[in-house]
């Protein structure tokens, strides 16, 4: 129910209020890392996945606020949009053309995912957008270069963020 100044939040103070008391965990948080010697806080199923296991991701995303121009070979180019889009892509110069349709992941974000394992280290992937809502071309070129493949696991006596080998 809203307020006398027409907040359903309890007033314009409780905005500040509920940051100090974030600003004041995050400190808390790294003042007893910094006296273990190591990452406080870090939930074990992440720190299995991701620095036990090394798992990474099969996926190198673009987006248009985040226009990558290069990415790692093997990996697969997850296009990202905000729209229903058709992603029409070539990896040999526009000799021949390949059409994705993104689909719709939940939340507003549409999706098309392009193979690039068969690309070799130096190849480009371009590609361009139709808009079928709006029924019109995006009017430009992307281009992505792939890159050397990149190992999975880091190279042996690497320390990890844990402060483990």
């Amino acid at each position: 129910m809203p307020t006398s100044n027409g907040s359903a939040l309890g007033g314009p103070g409780i905005r500040s209020r509920w940051t100090s008391s974030a600003k004041t965990a995050e400190y808390l948080k790294l003042r007893r890392s910094l006296r273990d010697g190591r990452l406080f806080d870090l939930p074990p199923p992440t720190v299995q996945r991701y620095l036990v296991a090394k798992m990474t991701s099969a996926y190198a995303v673009w987006r248009f606020n985040h226009k990558i121009r290069a990415m790692p070979g093997g990996k697969i180019l997850r296009v990202e949009t905000f729209a229903p889009a058709v992603v029409h892509w070539s990896n040999d110069e526009w000799a021949t053309v390949q059409d994705s349709t993104a689909r719709d992941v939940g939340l507003g974000v549409y999706t098309a995912d392009i193979p690039t394992a068969a690309l070799a280290e130096g190849k480009q992937l371009k590609f361009t957008f139709y808009w079928p809502i709006a029924a019109h071309w995006e009017g430009a070129d992307f281009v992505v270069g792939v890159g050397p493949k990149v190992p999975d696991r880091p190279a042996s006596g690497e320390k990890s963020v844990t402060g483990e080998r």
